[in-house]
């Protein structure tokens, strides 16, 4: 089937190309040679999927590590910062391709996807946190940088940041405020610190909890887990613009996390 699928790896249609490299990725291993033989098309190099299915494949796809150094000294910036970011993600030692992204993160028109291609690279990039935190503090950050600065630090786990990303969700705009508050879901319980302040963006943005800031801070109230629940009691009447939070599904999607809450339950809404 792999040389099936990898034929319309060349279709016009992109909805079919993004469906056959999700598949390719799924197989595994043995799609590898066909995602490398890919890789030589110039015109598949620019979008992208190839190397995000090699990425997600991720170890087993180190075979590949040979065509993506090359690629990775493309004169096109794009090309680079994917083959960079897959190679954080496949290399045996990714300290090489994480220290090259980190050199465009203070880069204003590069930063965005540096941070969104260390991000994908998870934990393996967590030595990228210093220069994502600078560079999330720079004056020069704007609001589309800062945001992929802010959705990395959840991915790569880094703890010093979390001071900061509580500090961002009272930032101006909405944008960097959703991406704090989605980041902070990346540290689970390690982000307890945090439960107030994205409790406060719940209530203040008043939206529905299926969406935007409070969406965000909701997911996050979830994954941070038992020591939000109290928390989460607290806003079981809070009502929105469209009716209410929608804490009750918070509480219904934790399942035994959030085994605390059922005598308050009880007292409240009765058997």
């Amino acid at each position: 089937a792999i040389p099936l699928i990898a034929q319309e790896l060349r279709s016009q249609d992109r909805d079919s190309r993004e469906k056959a490299a999700e598949a390719l990725s799924n197989i595994g291993r043995a799609a590898v040679p066909a995602l490398m033989d890919a890789l030589r098309d110039s015109d598949l190099q620019k979008d992208g999927l190839i190397c995000r299915a090699l990425g997600h494949i991720g170890p087993d796809a180190a075979l590949a590590v040979p065509e993506l150094e090359e690629l990775a000294k493309s004169s096109d910036v794009g090309i680079r910062l994917y083959a960079l970011g897959t190679l954080a993600r496949v290399a045996k030692d990714p300290t090489e391709a994480v220290q090259t992204l980190v050199g465009f993160v203070n880069d204003k028109e590069h930063a965005a996807g540096a941070a969104s291609q260390l991000a994908g690279a998870g934990p393996r990039a967590q030595k990228a946190g210093p220069a994502l935190l600078d560079g999330f503090q720079s004056e020069h950050g704007d609001r589309w940088s800062k945001p992929a600065l802010a959705r990395a630090f959840g991915s790569i786990r880094y703890e010093p940041a979390i001071p900061h990303l509580i500090h961002a969700l009272e930032d101006r705009d909405e944008e960097v405020r959703a991406a704090a508050a989605s980041a902070l879901g990346g540290f689970g319980p390690l982000a307890a610190p945090a439960i107030p302040a994205l409790v406060e963006r719940i209530r203040s943005d008043r939206s529905q909890m299926s969406c935007g800031v409070a969406g965000a801070a909701a997911a996050s109230l979830m994954a941070i887990g038992e020591k939000a629940v109290p928390a989460i009691l607290g806003i079981i009447d809070l009502k929105t613009h469209s009716g209410y939070t929608g804490a009750h599904y918070m509480l219904y999607w934790m399942g035994p996390r959030a085994w605390s809450a059922v005598p308050v339950l009880l007292q409240r809404f009765g058997p």
